[in-house]
């Protein structure tokens, strides 16, 4: 099958790269993202981090919809400390 014609359209969402891009069967498109960020400040001692622990499972945000698409944002958030299961 010959390839699709490409189209750049900024997300304007600070601090992310988009990672991939899918056009499901139902014609939604989901862009899946990560942070850029280098740091994080610890929400309970306010210390700088620099490493990456753990991710929480992947989120689909709704976002604007891109030439009558339905668009997703995917993302794995790192998980907040001040939550815990019960």
């Amino acid at each position: 099958m010959p390839k699709q014609p490409m189209v750049s359209i900024p997300l304007d969402l600070p601090d992310v790269r988009v990672v991939q891009t899918e056009l499901t069967k139902n014609r939604d498109l989901i862009i899946t993202v990560e942070s850029t960020l280098e740091t994080a400040t610890c929400p309970q001692c306010g210390r700088t981090l620099t490493k990456v622990h753990a991710l929480d499972d992947p989120i689909l945000l709704r976002h604007l919809p891109i030439l009558g698409h339905p668009v997703y944002i995917r993302i794995r958030p790192r998980p907040n400390p001040n939550i815990h299961a019960l």
